[in-house]
């Protein structure tokens, strides 16, 4: 019986102590205007983890390359809760796109650039894949759909 509540009680100890970083909330919205055919798409995901030695990595979000680049400093995109020993990581991203096909940042060329970019280390059915170092090792997480917000038409 002792062997029994040792073995259940080291696995609630292991278990306790895995890494666990879970996607709170991930939104996308789309944008129009400013300038005559400028449009594009905003992206934000809200990570959480009870570990602070977490370094985010790489976002793909339909089939883009973001590099995340969070400093231990950043107060806006990190925020630490030492009361309830939980971090809140903020990752905000973009799309953008011109309608003018010479333009550099015109749709038909950011889709030609896609074709260079890096891809995932593995692949993914998901709305976005976001990897992160802990310890030395790479581990990634799934952000199944993003919640659409109300589309923004600027003057």
């Amino acid at each position: 019986m002792r062997h029994i509540i040792t073995y259940v009680f080291v696995c609630f100890v292991l278990a306790s102590q895995a890494q666990n970083v879970t996607v709170t909330k991930a939104t996308s919205q789309s944008w129009s205007g400013g300038m005559a055919g400028h449009h594009g798409t905003n992206y934000s995901i809200t990570l959480t983890t009870n570990d602070t030695n977490v370094r985010l990595d790489t976002a793909w979000i339909d089939g883009n390359f973001y590099p995340i680049h969070i400093d231990k400093n950043d107060t806006i995109a990190r925020k630490v809760d030492r009361k309830h020993n939980m971090t809140t990581y903020t990752i905000l991203e973009y799309d953008a796109w011109v309608d003018n096909p010479t333009d550099p940042n015109s749709l038909a060329n950011q889709m030609a650039k896609k074709a260079t970019t890096p891809r995932p280390h593995r692949e993914y059915n998901g709305a976005a894949l976001v990897t992160y170092w802990l310890h030395g090792k790479q581990y990634s997480v799934l952000v199944k759909a993003f919640n659409q917000l109300t589309p923004l038409c600027y003057p």
